[in-house]
């Protein structure tokens, strides 16, 4: 790790996909699977991994708000089954033969897309014995790939050729604004809460941009009661009508025909997949004539909507 820190040409990585998954889970019950089990990766310092999967997760709504997570050695396809209907049961009489009524099954497939970036620090900063290398590398690496997974996860694209974002439009449109502003009003959120099937919303969440959070602050029910209960501590979330409401600035803000809300059990909804390791690189001789230490670091992550009727979305009026 020392030697990778100074530039030393090492290549190091971390199986963070499953440290994620912890922290997804550490104040759930939801799903985390690791698909192969890996060893030999855990390179990294355990505070900097830490810090870097700390700072990636607060930086996506779908990650707060705890997506099934799963963890593999090698980036292939996967395929997960998926059920569009349940079957039935039926009650019969004695002597009687039961009926058959299967589901009806489908699979969505991950792959896995690579992001990552490139960043120098000078030698000059490297010497400085005042410089917190390892906190400064956290912090870069962590914000910068977050944001690149939280803008893929939290966002609006249809995932033919990379990451499906929770807000494209494969997600069930629950609730259809009357504002003209395009801001979701008290009535708009009760009939998104119960567009959504009760099974899951007893687990549900609600995903959303801050601005959209701090306009439903001003919102009051029929009695004058704020509908958002504010957190009192930092591991907990507001809520609303019950529910924790989890936040990211990759999420639109409301607007005209802008789908700014998302309410449901996200765990059943969205499944998040890291392919292989974190891998950092460090090089001395990439930029060698301007005296700066070059770090790579890069992943792959796919992330899908695998039950549409889990969540439901909230879509200003056009």
């Amino acid at each position: 790790w020392r030697s990778f820190l100074k530039g030393d040409s090492v290549r190091i990585e971390a199986d963070y996909g499953r440290s994620v998954a912890r922290r997804i889970s550490r104040k759930s019950n939801s799903e985390q699977r690791d698909l192969v089990t890996t060893s030999g990766l855990q390179s990294v310092p355990t505070r900097v991994l830490e810090e870097i999967v700390l700072r990636l997760v607060t930086e996506s709504a779908v990650l707060q708000a705890q997506p099934r997570t799963l963890n593999t050695a090698s980036g292939e396809n996967i395929k997960i089954p998926t059920f569009t209907s349940y079957g039935t049961a039926s009650f019969v009489s004695e002597g009687s033969a039961f009926p058959e009524n299967d589901p009806t099954a489908s699979a969505v497939t991950l792959g896995a897309y690579k992001v990552g970036r490139l960043f120098q620090v000078s030698d000059e900063l490297l010497m400085d014995t005042g410089f917190d290398i390892e906190n400064y590398l956290a912090q870069e690496l962590g914000v910068s790939v977050g944001q690149a997974i939280a803008q893929a996860v939290d966002g609006t694209n249809a995932g033919s050729t990379a990451v499906q974002g929770a807000f494209s439009t494969a997600c069930l449109v629950g609730a259809t604004g009357t504002a003209s502003n395009g801001a979701p009003t008290v009535g708009d959120l009760f009939d998104l809460f119960y567009s959504v099937n009760p099974r899951y919303q007893a687990n549900g969440s609600w995903l959303m941009n801050p601005t959209t959070l701090q306009h439903l602050s001003e919102l009051n029910d029929t009695t004058g009661r704020s509908l958002l209960v504010p957190s009192l501590s930092q591991n907990t979330p507001t809520t609303l009508l019950g529910r924790p409401v989890y936040t990211s600035t990759s999420v639109a803000s409301f607007g005209s025909a802008v789908s700014s809300v998302i309410f449901g059990d996200i765990s059943r909804y969205y499944t998040v997949r890291f392919a292989g390791g974190l891998k950092l690189v460090s090089s001395r001789d990439y930029a060698l004539n301007t005296g700066m230490v070059t770090y790579r670091i890069e992943s792959r992550v796919d992330g899908r909507i695998v039950d549409t009727s889990a969540a439901k979305r909230f879509v200003g009026v056009s």
